[in-house]
Order: C-alpha cells, then structure tokens, then sequence
C-alpha cells in the first residue's frame, strides 16, 4: 500500500505561503500604481498605472461592423457583457491578497499564542499531577508512594476502606 502524502500547516509552511503572496501582492500593487519607466530590452518603457483608461479589445471591433475577424467580435462581446474594468478587477485581486496575507499573519500570531498555551498548560499539568504521575510510574502490584499508604484520610481511616 503506498504511503499517501500529508500536508502539515504549521507556521513555517504558512511563512512560506505568506511570503509568495506577499511577493504577488507586490507586483499587483506595482500594477495598480504604474512602473514608471522601465528598462525593456529595446530601451525604456513607460508602464502607466492599471486604471479605468485600460482596456482589453480585440482586432475585429464590435459586433455589426463588417469586421473580417469575428472571433474577435465574439471575445469582444464577451469581454464587455463581464462588467466591471480591468482595474476594478486588479484593484479586487489587491484586496484580496492584502486581505490573506494580513490574515495569515493573525494566524501565525494564533499559532504562537496557542503553543505558548499549550506549554503553559503542560506546565499546569505537570505540577497538579505530580503524585498522579508518580504513581503511574510504579508497576501494578507495589504500593505508590503516597496516596495509598501511610496517609490517612480525612475520616481518620488509612488505605482503602
């Protein structure tokens, strides 16, 4: 039987998402604001910021215009009946991507509150449970250290009655 397998989040894998989402994130901002110029092999380039004035068409104009690239028309058609502007859709891909990364720090942030729990209740644990603990290390049959022998109850009676 082959071995499938697991995905263990714990805050190492959650820094390393955290850290590709910051880097997309990056970039998508970069988008939004504009790159200023560039430099592009041919020589500098202007990359303006993603706004409203952008948009996506196609050879083949709209639809009804005696176009020779219908295809074109129909992607065109498509792409207005989606609403919205590309920077609208940029501008949510940037919500987005601030909204998880914020999210998965809270989260690490959790993780390291619930571990610094965790060894405090182990703590808590460990000293409320010492005899119990001390009696669990004896082997059936011997008398623990305490509870069971010489002490006595509050009855006055010693052992078990």
């Amino acid at each position: 039987m082959a071995e499938s397998s697991v995905l263990e989040i714990d805050q190492g894998y959650l820094r390393g998402l955290q850290t590709a989402l910051q880097q997309i994130l990056n970039d998508v901002t970069n988008q939004v604001n504009g790159l200023g110029s560039v430099t592009w092999f041919t020589g500098p380039v202007q990359v303006p910021p993603v706004d409203s004035s952008l948009t996506i068409t196609l050879p083949g104009g709209t639809s009804g215009s005696g176009s020779t690239f219908p295809l074109g028309q129909e992607l065109n058609a498509h792409l207005a009946a989606m609403g919205g502007t590309v920077a609208q859709e940029v501008q949510w891909l940037q919500n987005v991507l601030t909204d998880m990364v914020a999210e998965i720090d809270t989260t690490i942030t959790a993780m390291s509150d619930n571990e610094q729990l965790n060894n405090e209740a182990i703590t808590k644990l460990m000293n409320d449970f010492q005899q119990t603990f001390a009696d669990l290390g004896t082997s059936p049959g011997s008398e623990p250290s305490s509870y069971w022998g010489s002490g006595s109850s509050s009855s006055g009676s010693s052992g078990v009655g």
